[in-house]
């Protein structure tokens, strides 16, 4: 079988997992498990996890969940950091490791709120092994997206 056909079932089945993730993920409240290829915050989710995703309204987002969304035809993991509403639409302020700069994306390519993470056969929050410190630098530097007060980063 020639290279292009695997690239092509592979991609094709990856789509097929975000349709049907999607569309299960339509009631408030539902969970699913999602498969994570590669992870846009290793330090707390390694990549090649199982994750139990809790879909929600966008409002109920608190600054620093972590959340997985759809874009293009993949899972990612991001760190929720605010909503901005323009107005065509609106947008989530996210953040990922070693990015200092936000980055938007539509309000509809949320999937939900990672609730557990399974890698290894090990059951985790993702949000358990933080220390308060780390948390609160965090959360002051909107997660290395800015400078805390505007001068100290």
């Amino acid at each position: 079988m020639p290279a292009t056909d695997t690239n092509n079932h592979f991609s094709l089945a990856q789509e097929l997992q975000v349709a049907v993730t999607t569309a299960s993920l339509g009631d408030k409240g539902k969970t699913r498990r999602v498969m994570l290829v590669e992870s846009n915050l290793p330090s707390i989710i390694p990549s090649q996890s199982l994750l139990k995703v809790r879909s929600l309204k966008f409002q109920e987002l608190k600054k620093g969940d972590i959340i997985c969304v759809r874009i293009g035809s993949g899972f990612w993991v991001r760190r929720f950091i605010k909503s901005k509403m323009t107005r065509d639409n609106t947008l989530l302020l996210v953040a990922q490791e070693g990015f200092d700069k936000k980055e938007s994306i539509p309000m509809n390519a949320l999937l939900g709120k990672v609730d557990e993470v399974e890698h290894n056969g090990r059951a985790f929050d993702p949000l358990a092994g933080e220390n308060f410190l780390k948390s609160f630098w965090g959360k002051l530097t909107e997660y290395g997206t800015h400078k805390a007060f505007g001068f100290i980063g």
